[in-house]
């Protein structure tokens, strides 16, 4: 059984190979034929159903070359290049606002994407030229920080503001399912909110968002951002968060939530310190997200520190995990005081 699954697999990759040369000869039906064949030995094989639309496309059936790239997406999401395809594939059927989201979210995936079409597809858009001009200060702003916040200058992505990023805030939220917690009478605090990406996604949700920052050049990068959005709620204060409990411990200042992603090895204090000032921070029944950094070089004990930064005074209310795009493993957890 296991030899007959190889050599289908074998005949697969030859049919694939003469299905990629007879298209270029320009023996699109032939082609056609080869790919289909080599489709049912290798069924998960991306370069086949790439191949089909190339086909499919210049057969003139745009719309068939569509759902093939689309099956391609969904064996392998992070394809760059299958993404950046789709979008040029969307322009050229008119479907902009399509073609836009694959665009963003193939330039996130691979900042160094040739051509990238986006920009094109900004530009053509009511509002485009000042997002465009938007993308350019905020990017500059981030070229002159000391830090590296990855792929195309941001640690963070921003679809609402179709700004390319390694960690796109939208989908975020989606695996952290917080918003599904929050309510209009809240006040959150984003502690180490880098460019302040996920304190304004977060903001329609609640009564306030304050997000603290050390990096004096990500605060600016946060406060053109809201601006842009015209996003009032939202109050971003740059320093130390030890800097910041000391002023709102004297201050009585309290929140309804805190999100603390991927920032205790940050703050200056050890775990369960620093657990125990989240706690103070917090009202009654408030909630904290903590994430991981990389389970694998830096946060393989995490599950240990989740433990000793809830010690007797949170529970666990959900855990979760995630892989980044550029494959950093993660965990997540959310908590709440009694």
């Amino acid at each position: 059984m296991a030899s007959h699954r190889g050599l289908s697999a074998f005949k697969g990759h030859v049919r694939r190979l003469a299905a990629i040369r007879a298209l270029r000869a320009g023996r699109v039906a032939a082609a056609i034929e080869l790919f289909g064949k080599a489709a049912k030995a290798l069924p998960a094989d991306t370069r086949i159903h790439l191949g089909l639309a190339d086909a499919k496309y210049a057969q003139n059936k745009p719309h068939e070359a569509r759902r093939h790239i689309e099956v391609s997406l969904r064996i392998a999401p992070h394809d760059s290049k299958a993404h950046d395809r789709l979008a040029r594939l969307l322009t050229k059927l008119g479907q902009a606002d399509a073609a836009e989201w694959h665009a963003w979210k193939a330039l996130s995936l691979d900042p160094d994407l040739p051509a990238p079409v986006l920009v094109d597809l900004l530009r053509r858009k009511p509002g485009g030229e000042a997002l465009l001009a938007l993308h350019d200060r905020l990017r500059s702003l981030s070229r002159a920080s000391s830090q590296d916040y990855g792929t195309y200058g941001f640690y963070q992505g921003f679809w609402a503001l179709r700004l390319p990023g390694q960690r796109p805030v939208e989908a975020r939220l989606e695996s952290y399912g917080l918003t599904d917690r929050l309510d209009d009478g809240m006040d959150v605090l984003d502690i180490g909110c880098n460019c302040g990406f996920l304190s304004l996604s977060v903001a329609p949700h609640v009564r306030s968002v304050t997000g603290v920052e050390i990096d004096p050049r990500m605060v600016e990068v946060a406060r053109h951002a809201a601006g842009h959005l015209g996003q009032g709620n939202v109050a971003f204060q740059q320093g130390s968060f030890k800097d910041f409990l000391a002023r709102s411990t004297a201050a009585g200042r309290r929140f309804d939530a805190v999100i603390a992603t991927a920032v205790h090895m940050h703050v200056g204090l050890d775990i369960a310190t620093f657990g125990a000032a989240v706690a103070e921070l917090l009202r009654p029944g408030g909630m904290v997200l903590l994430e991981s950094q990389d389970l694998r070089l830096v946060d393989w004990d995490f599950a240990d520190k989740l433990e000793r930064f809830a010690a007797n005074r949170f529970m666990v209310v959900s855990t979760g995990d995630s892989v980044d795009e550029n494959g950093i493993p993660r965990l997540h957890s959310l908590l709440k005081l009694p």
